[in-house]
């Protein structure tokens, strides 16, 4: 088993900002499984036509690819200001009962 090792520890509301991103990039990634699937409505009236949800599609996909880059860039931003180190094939985590970070 291998120990982690702790780099930092962020701020309550530095962990609640990245929550919050998090949570946001996996409801837009769920509304597109929700959209692919012409049957998620039992209705007929309610389904959207192929060019809604083309439409759709799109800007979720616009929204996803956003909330990616916000997600990235809250991980550099931080990365930069705490002067974590940056190591070759190591991802950087966070535990949120104790708000600090480790690889």
């Amino acid at each position: 088993m291998t120990m982690k090792k702790i780099v930092g520890k962020v701020t309550e509301d530095e962990k609640n900002e990245l929550v919050m991103l998090f949570e946001q990039h996996q409801l837009l990634s769920n509304m597109v499984t929700l959209i692919n699937n012409p049957y998620s409505t039992s209705k007929e009236e309610d389904r959207l036509t192929d060019e809604e949800r083309d439409i759709l599609y799109e800007k979720l996909i616009g929204n996803i690819e956003k909330s990616k880059l916000s997600f990235d860039c809250w991980w550099y931003e931080r990365s930069k200001k705490y002067q974590w180190p940056k190591l070759e094939n190591t991802i950087l985590k966070i535990d949120f009962q104790t708000n600090e970070v480790y690889y």
